[in-house]
């Protein structure tokens, strides 16, 4: 089991012969190229790693339950378009909680309340953009369902006036603590 297995088929054969020495072998045949081509997701590397396991998983699962189509153009491509919307998802999270520390910083730690500054500010936003901070930082809910939540016309609307909220925010916070 030395070999490069790159066909679908063969990795079927070689599964169904041993799985684990199949699995072993596409884990060490694609993992740099597979972390070469996760580094253009900004992940850190643990995570990257941790994606590109997850993903050898969700192969060899696929694989167990005869999921895995002959018609896939090779396991290379089969794997990195299970990564590929791993990866995505990862990047997805890190950009919130990033996000998620920011607003943090304007939130009491120690209580997990909003301190008065931050609830004043708040009031001052308007009510479209105390909903949708409130909807995404406090109530966890995505982009998404804020889109349907609130009628917008898709998720990128969503995403400007979340950004446009937070610093309209971040501005008034601004404002007041220099008072």
């Amino acid at each position: 089991m030395g070999k490069e297995i790159t066909d679908i088929d063969e990795l079927k054969r070689a599964f169904r012969s041993n799985a684990e020495k199949a699995i072993d072998a596409v884990y060490k045949n694609y993992r740099r190229a597979f972390i070469n081509f996760a580094k253009s997701y900004n992940l850190p590397d643990d995570e990257m790693i941790d994606v590109f396991q997850e993903s050898v998983i969700a192969l060899y699962q696929n694989l167990q339950r005869n999921r895995v189509e002959e018609r896939q153009s090779s396991v290379k491509t089969y794997l990195f378009s299970i990564g590929k919307y791993k990866l995505i998802n990862a990047a997805k999270k890190l950009q919130r909680k990033m996000e998620q520390n920011e607003m943090e910083t304007i939130v009491n730690n120690e209580t997990g309340k909003m301190d008065l500054n931050l609830q004043l500010s708040l009031q001052q936003l308007g009510d479209s953009c105390r909903e949708i901070l409130t909807l995404y930082y406090y109530r966890q809910y995505s982009i998404d369902a804020i889109m349907h939540r609130l009628s917008f016309k898709n998720e990128n609307t969503v995403k400007a006036a979340k950004s446009r909220c937070l610093k309209k925010l971040k501005e008034i916070i601004k404002t007041t603590s220099h008072e």
